[in-house]
């Protein structure tokens, strides 16, 4: 899981940008873009440093932190688009391609949390091997 926070760091930056390409001629939809690139790459690069074996268990409860507020953003994002579907009469596949994309994208976030709950458990019966 940590090559994958890897590959995802720079993917995620670049879709980003890619998303926010028409914004830079304004100073202030520019900083509003890098503060969201900063914000959609910090779950990817904690998770990658919380998985790397210099990783504490501060690291690891920070990294778990930003994919579980990450991993609820995107199932809020879906319950608002089913929200939109139910009160507004919009044709219902491109809001299931939405919710679906969505779904995919929030996998990352739940292997993470996953893989830096193992981390823990490891980094724990390190300690106590040390003891």
């Amino acid at each position: 899981m940590r090559i994958a926070n890897a590959v995802l760091m720079p993917l995620m930056a670049l879709g980003c940008v890619l998303l926010n390409r028409l914004d830079l001629g304004d100073p202030i939809s520019m900083w509003g873009a890098l503060v969201g690139i900063v914000l959609a790459t910090l779950p990817f690069y904690l998770a990658w440093r919380g998985l790397g074996p210099n990783s504490t268990f501060a690291l690891i409860r920070n990294a778990r932190l930003a994919n579980i507020v990450a991993g609820l953003f995107y199932i809020l994002f879906i319950g608002f688009i089913s929200f939109l579907v139910a009160s507004v009469n919009i044709s219902l596949i491109p809001v299931l391609f939405i919710a679906l994309c969505m779904l995919i994208m929030g996998i990352p976030y739940a292997l993470n949390i996953r893989a830096l709950g193992r981390r823990k458990i490891e980094l724990k019966e390190m300690k106590t091997q040390r003891s």
